[in-house]
């Protein structure tokens, strides 16, 4: 059985957007926070940044957040 998406073929199937360094976080209220993409348009969301769930699979702009070292 042949899979339409092989993960061989895409070296980003193991990446999200919870470790992309486009995702920003906007305050939505007291209490809620929402997660966009920086980097992809909507035209659905009154900032004009596509909202994302951080478990989404990583897209063809992810860029891995430099981590920083605590001292």
């Amino acid at each position: 059985m042949t899979t339409l998406f092989p993960s061989e073929a895409n070296p980003k199937a193991n990446k999200f957007c919870r470790t992309c360094m486009h995702r920003q976080r906007w305050c939505l209220g007291p209490v809620r926070i929402g997660q966009y993409c920086g980097v992809r348009s909507s035209g659905r969301t009154h900032n004009g940044l596509l909202k994302i769930k951080v478990t989404n699979p990583a897209c063809g702009f992810y860029k891995e957040k430099e981590l920083k070292e605590q001292i």
